[in-house]
């Protein structure tokens, strides 16, 4: 069985034992946190969010995440209405390989009931971020 990417509600994006083992099998994943997840780091290091900008989502083939932190997409649902979403990296403390992003529809209003964390082992492809199961 191959399996490309593990997608997983905050549910298992906050179990370290699952988080741990999908590791220990190397596969790559991108799991949903709760707003108020917590990462360890040392007291001299802090959090900071790269600000929302109006890059359009669509990347060339091959363009790393870390290239292109932040930007604005549009998200069609199955039935062909769309939304704006707006999509940014966390950074808690240095920058690790796991890394951390905040998505919304509103950057002012930051509306819970649009706003999601997702964290990911993710390195090189944004391909997942496109995904309509990823992005709700």
């Amino acid at each position: 069985m191959n399996i490309e990417l593990v997608l997983a509600d905050s549910l298992y994006g906050e179990a370290s034992h699952f988080l741990s083992t999908l590791n220990q099998y190397q596969l790559s994943w991108l799991v949903s946190i709760r707003s108020n997840h917590g990462v360890w780091m040392p007291s001299n290091q802090r959090v900071r969010a790269n600000k929302w900008s109006t890059v359009p989502w669509r990347l060339p083939p091959g363009l790393a995440v870390d290239r292109l932190p932040r930007c604005k997409f549009t998200r069609t649902f199955s039935n062909q209405n769309s939304e704006t979403r707006y999509i940014r990296e966390i950074i808690y403390g240095k920058r690790h390989h796991i890394t951390y992003w905040q998505l919304t529809t509103d950057t002012e209003t930051m509306p819970e009931n649009s706003t999601t964390y997702v964290m990911t082992n993710l390195q090189k492809t944004t391909k997942a971020f496109s995904s309509p199961h990823v992005i709700r």
